[in-house]
């Protein structure tokens, strides 16, 4: 999972994994989360990468990384839902001192990829907010990440408003046409599911 930050020098890096350890990870209990490379080797139960063609491939991940701060974060995807559930609950399990409102900036769109209820070239119309893509799914808002780093893919997603959430983690990278379309055909599937509707996001027919 990819969190936000810059290409830092050590130093701060070092100081960026303290941080994100102190104010999210242990308030939130997410204890199979590291970003360091020898912490997860060490772990028996952890996934290896793997290349477009299913074929395993050595990591060039280290524990000295500089660019930990831009996608460095290894994690379960049990952990990440603890992540994911914060972000629906508002804050909620967080020691600092988060308001509900200032979270939700975080989702507000700001930089136009295309405006919202527009069609991009994909057909899929999508601004960005601070670290999350928004797009718009009928009357509701989803907000997506995604992010691909060292053989490994990861998703979040979720609609506020329907206290819906998916995290979606896999050991490989896709050739030239990337995993965009495959993922996000995946997002839809799991938000019309929980919604009650079908494939083509028509609700379905309850039976009497």
């Amino acid at each position: 999972m990819k969190l936000h930050g810059s290409e830092w020098g050590e130093d701060v890096s070092q100081q960026y994994r303290e941080l994100v350890r102190e104010k999210i990870l242990d308030p939130l209990g997410m204890n199979r989360s590291t970003f360091l490379a020898s912490e997860m080797a060490a772990d028996s139960d952890h996934a290896v990468p793997h290349g477009p063609e299913g074929d395993a491939q050595e990591s060039c991940d280290r524990d000295d990384d500089p660019l930990v701060p831009s996608g460095g974060l290894k994690a379960s995807a049990r952990d990440m839902m603890k992540f994911l559930q914060c972000e629906l609950n508002r804050g909620e399990g967080l020691t600092s001192n988060i308001s509900e409102a200032t979270l939700q900036k975080t989702w507000e769109p700001n930089t136009g990829v295309q405006e919202l209820g527009e069609d991009s070239e994909e057909g899929i119309p999508c601004m960005y907010a601070v670290g999350w893509e928004v797009s718009e799914d009928g009357d509701h808002i989803i907000l997506a990440h995604e992010g691909s780093y060292d053989g490994m893919t990861s998703v979040l997603a979720m609609m506020p408003d329907q206290n819906i959430g998916m995290v979606l983690l896999k050991n490989t990278e896709n050739g030239e046409d990337g995993d965009e379309p495959l993922l996000g055909k995946m997002v839809s599937l799991v938000m019309n599911t929980f919604q009650g509707k079908d494939e083509q996001g028509k609700r379905r027919k309850r039976r009497r």
